[in-house]
C-alpha cells in the first residue's frame, strides 16, 4: 500500500498516509479474493460527503454495519483497530514495513473479512484489510483502496451522491463522457497523464486526497517550480503514518487534464525528502478537490478513466485563506503551525494554543469538516476564536479571511 494523504487548505486535515506495504503471507493462510455483483445491472448505493470533498459509504464488514471512505489512493483496503477489534478479526502475527508521504512508518498487521457488502449486491470474499491506527479526526471505520477498485467497475456521481459497483467490463460509460487512458501499476495504483505550468507527466487518481494537485519534490526541484511559482506559502498540509508532511502553497498558472484548462489552481510542492512525495516514480498526485468536480468512471480492466463535468466544475479552486493549522489530539484542537504574515497571525494566534470554538460553536471530534469549511469561507469573512493558552487563560479573537497565494 503505497499510501493515504488528505489535505487541507487552510485547516490541517490529520488523517494518514497508508505506506507502502509488502504481500501478505503467513500467519492467517493464503487467501483468495472474490468478487460478486448479483444484480445484472449493478447496484447503486448513497455516497456521504462528511469532510469535504473526502466520500465515504456504507458497508457490511461480516454482516456488521460501517462506513468506510472511498479512497483510489490507498494501495490496499484498511480496517481501524477498532473495527477490528468490534468483528473480533485476529491479526496476522506478521508485520508489513510500511511508508509514509514523508518517511518510513512502522509495520502493521492485517485480517480478512470473509464477506465486505456494499449495498445488497456487491460482495468481496476472503479479503485482505491492513489495520493501521488511525487519528481521532478519522471519523470512519476503514478505507476502501486498489483491491476493491480493481474488482468493480465503479462510477463516483459527486453531484448525485451515489456510488455505482457493477462486474468489471459491465458498466457502460455515459454519453459524452470524455475518456482518458489509465494506467494500472501492478498494486494497483491509477495514473492519468495531466500538465502542470506547461509540465507533462503521470499523477495518481486519488479521491482520498482532499487537495487538489501535489507535485513530488523531485518533480519540483528537476523543474525549477519552487522559484518559478511565487508566491507560495510554507506550511504543514497533512499528516502521515511517516509524520507531519509540509509543502510550499503556491497557484499553477495553468493546470491541464484531457480537453480541460483551468487557471490558477492551488499546489502543493512537496518538501519530502523521503516516502512516496519524495520519490521520482511519478510526477504527482490529484486529489479529490479535482475529482468533486465530475462524476468519475473507473474501468480498470479496460485502462479507462471517464469524466463528466458536473454543477461544481466551474467553482474557483479555494486557497489557504488563514493561515491556521490545528488538529485534534484527542481533547481539543491544538493549533499546529501559523504562517507567518497571515490572518490567524495577526489575530495574534500562537501554536501550542487551544481552538475551543469558532463563530461560537464548541468544537469537538466530529467537527473537522466544519471547522475545515469555516477557515476556507471566502475572502473578507471575519471569524471570531475562542482560544485557551497553556497556563489555561481564554481569550476571543478575530481573523478576516484573505488569499494567502
Amino acid at each position: 500500500m503505497r499510501r493515504r494523504h488528505l489535505l487541507g487548505h487552510a485547516l490541517l486535515t490529520p488523517f494518514p498516509l497508508l505506506g507502502a506495504l509488502s504481500g501478505c503471507g503467513g500467519s492467517l493462510g493464503a487467501t483468495s479474493p472474490q468478487a460478486e455483483v448479483f444484480a445484472p445491472g449493478g447496484v447503486t448505493v448513497p455516497m456521504q460527503r462528511q469532510q469535504h470533498p473526502h466520500v465515504s459509504v456504507a458497508v457490511r464488514a461480516n454482516g456488521q454495519p460501517l462506513r468506510f471512505l472511498l479512497d483510489t489512493g490507498a494501495d490496499h483496503n484498511v480496517l481501524t483497530p477498532r473495527a477490528a477489534a468490534m468483528l473480533g478479526l485476529p491479526l496476522s502475527e506478521e508485520r508489513v514495513p510500511s511508508s509514509g508521504a514523508e518517511a518510513s512508518a512502522p509495520p502493521v498487521p492485517w485480517t480478512v473479512l470473509d464477506d465486505l457488502a456494499v449495498g445488497d449486491a456487491a460482495h468481496l470474499r476472503r479479503e485482505v484489510a491492513f489495520v493501521i491506527p488511525l487519528p481521532d479526526e478519522f471519523t470512519h471505520d476503514g478505507i476502501l483502496g486498489a483491491t476493491f477498485w480493481r474488482a468493480f467497475a465503479a462510477r463516483l456521481d459527486y453531484g448525485r451522491g451515489e456510488l455505482t459497483l457493477a462486474p468489471v467490463g459491465r458498466l457502460a460509460p455515459p454519453p459524452g463522457a470524455v475518456r482518458l487512458p489509465l494506467q494500472v501499476l501492478p498494486g494497483g495504483k491509477m495514473l492519468v497523464q495531466a500538465s502542470a505550468a506547461g509540465h507533462t507527466g503521470w499523477f495518481s487518481v486519488d479521491t482520498g486526497d482532499g487537495g487538489a494537485v501535489t507535485l513530488f519534490r523531485p518533480a519540483v526541484e528537476r523543474l525549477g517550480l519552487r522559484r518559478a511559482l511565487q508566491p507560495s506559502v510554507r506550511m504543514p498540509t497533512g499528516v502521515s503514518v511517516g509524520g507531519t508532511t509540509w509543502a510550499d502553497v503556491a497557484r499553477l498558472p495553468v493546470f491541464e487534464l484531457g480537453p480541460w484548462q483551468w487557471p490558477r489552481v492551488p499546489v502543493h510542492l512537496s518538501l519530502a525528502t523521503g516516502g512516496l512525495f519524495g520519490s521520482d516514480a511519478w510526477m504527482g498526485n490529484l486529489g479529490g478537490e479535482l475529482w468533486r468536480r465530475f462524476a468519475v468512471t473507473i474501468d480498470v480492466a479496460g485502462g479507462a478513466l471517464y469524466l463528466e463535468p458536473q454543477a461544481a466544475f466551474t467553482e474557483p479552486f479555494a486557497g489557504p485563506r488563514s493561515g491556521l493549522m490545528a488538529r485534534w489530539n484527542g481533547e481539543r484542537f491544538e493549533v499546529l503551525h501559523v504562517v507567518a504574515g497571515s490572518p490567524a497571525d495577526q489575530a495574534g494566534v500562537r501554536p501550542g494554543e487551544a481552538l475551543l470554538a469558532v463563530q461560537g460553536h464548541g468544537l469537538g471530534a466530529s467537527d473537522v469538516g466544519w471547522l475545515r469549511a469555516q477557515l476556507a469561507a471566502a475572502p473578507g469573512t471575519a471569524l471570531a476564536l475562542q482560544l485557551r493558552a497553556a497556563d489555561g487563560a481564554e481569550r476571543q479573537a478575530t481573523l478576516v479571511l484573505r488569499e494567502l497565494v
